[in-house]
């Protein structure tokens, strides 16, 4: 009872102080510290940590809407990947994983075509690794090699 009592205001302090990060508008930041907070928690109660795990992916989606505005393309690439990880590591949702890893494809194409565009060289080639590699973790191996 006490236990339970303690997870709780553990969890209730947590989601308080993110709520505070991304009152600011760092959603991203905010989705880190809960993050760290969901780990923790996940050895003490698994179903409060999903509900953390859930939270995250919503303050990571809040996050992409403010990139896009600002065409933060890369950033929103790895946010996308960030859900993806989670969506497989915590939820086993290789549905949900697939759709985010062609989501960050999409985005870091679209960072490439710019790249290319003002000579970025050097980015635009860890770009394209970036790509490949993530079309081998889907096993497209056709694009992988494109």
């Amino acid at each position: 009872m006490e236990r339970t009592k303690s997870i709780q205001e553990i969890i209730t302090t947590s989601i308080n102080f993110s709520n505070e990060i991304a009152q600011s508008g760092e959603y991203f930041e905010a989705g880190e510290f809960l993050y760290s907070a969901a780990i923790i928690i996940e050895d003490l109660d698994l179903s409060e940590a999903f509900k953390l795990y859930e939270q995250i992916i919503e303050l990571y989606k809040k996050q992409i809407v403010d990139y896009k505005l600002q065409a933060k393309l890369h950033e929103i690439a790895e946010l996308y990947l960030r859900i993806a990880e989670i969506s497989m590591e915590k939820f086993q949702d290789a549905t949900m994983e697939k759709k985010n890893i062609l989501n960050s494809i999409k985005f870091l194409k679209q960072e490439s075509t710019l790249l290319k565009e003002f000579n970025e060289t050097r980015k635009l080639a860890q770009n394209y690794q970036n790509v490949a590699e993530l079309y081998l973790k889907l096993s497209d191996f056709k694009n992988s090699i494109k």
